[in-house]
């Protein structure tokens, strides 16, 4: 899992009260314009960078196949005892 896709995931589980709160201080800080320089001073990603994270992201991917085609064969298999089919 991504560490983007964490963080939204993070966010819509906690709390309203503190949602609001974060969501305040955002547009606080984005009418004192905090947010100008942000990423200004971040390098471009070279080519090398962006493979890796590309790979990072399909391993991840695979990672959560396997773990979806693991379950499902520990189902199957166990379906497929005797005795043991409802």
């Amino acid at each position: 899992m991504t560490y983007r896709v964490w963080l939204t995931i993070s966010y819509i589980f906690l709390p309203k009260i503190f949602q609001e709160k974060i969501n305040k201080n955002w547009v606080k800080a984005n009418r004192e314009g905090k947010f100008k320089e942000v990423g200004k001073q971040q390098r471009p990603l070279t080519e090398i960078e962006m493979e890796l994270a590309r790979v990072k992201r399909e391993l991840a991917e695979v990672g959560m196949e396997r773990g979806i085609l693991k379950k499902a064969a520990a189902y199957f298999a166990k379906e497929s005892l005797p005795g043991t089919r409802s």
